[in-house]
């Protein structure tokens, strides 16, 4: 296998495959790949890759492969082709055939930029949880250390309204988050539409940082507090302790 073979897996249905794999992988390769890219993530991220040609092309040698890879993904035009193209893919995944919604990815990325998406995100984890809890509000801010007073302060503010006053399309963007079949009784269902929510932000996030890679949105690691405020929220309502 030479180099150029190596590019076409990224020009060519296969670079769909490819980038769908490191998405399946809860998106945790692509994360750091792009949030910080430092050698032992993009190592990690070649050996994804080089698995995902050699399960395509089983005549493909994966010690070739790996130094093809790592030549590939030492160049910075290469890495930003593989970005643009990882972007191409996320805003497929996000505006799917399906999608019905009027939100642009230009009006999303403006969602990040003008930090709405802290108003939305903390509205959609509260939808999920079980409507005896809609008018729960009492989240402290003080568990979430580290990140920007003014983020923090949105992301508490949103979750303590009351669910019961808005819907899914009536907040700007939330449909985004949540799917139209976002509530459920049952608490093992929550959790599934919990985490729905939180890996949907984390492709919106992705797919910003894929298109604007110095911009500057989710700085202080912002793009870590999802999970985080999601751990907490289920730390609070469905650990053992208060059930």
């Amino acid at each position: 296998m030479e180099m150029n073979e190596i590019k076409m897996y990224f020009n060519s249905e296969n670079k769909d495959n490819i980038v769908l794999l490191l998405l399946d992988d809860d998106n945790l390769i692509l994360h750091s790949y792009l949030f910080d890219p430092n050698n032992q993530n993009k190592f990690a991220l070649i050996n994804k890759i080089c698995d995902a040609i050699v399960n395509l092309d089983n005549s493909a040698n994966k010690e070739d492969i790996l130094k093809l890879l790592k030549d590939f993904f030492d160049d910075d035009v290469n890495n930003g082709l593989f970005r643009n193209e990882i972007g191409i893919i996320l805003s497929r995944e996000i505006f799917g055939p399906d999608y019905k919604g009027k939100t642009s990815e230009k009006q999303l990325m403006d969602f990040l930029r003008y930090r709405d998406i802290w108003k939305i995100f903390p509205k959609a984890v509260k939808k999920c949880l079980h409507r005896k809890l809609y008018s729960y509000n009492s989240l402290n801010g003080n568990i979430f250390m580290g990140y920007p007073f003014e983020i923090i302060e949105s992301c508490v503010r949103n979750f303590n309204i009351n669910a019961n006053t808005y819907t899914r399309l009536s907040v700007p963007g939330l449909h985004m988050l949540l799917h139209k079949r976002y509530y459920n009784p049952n608490s093992h269902i929550q959790k599934k539409n919990i985490s729905r929510v939180k890996k949907q932000i984390i492709k919106i996030f992705l797919l910003y940082k894929s298109r604007y890679p110095i911009g500057l949105a989710l700085r202080h690691d912002l793009y870590k507090l999802p999970a985080k405020f999601i751990k907490e929220i289920l730390r609070l309502f469905y650990s053992e302790k208060t059930r």
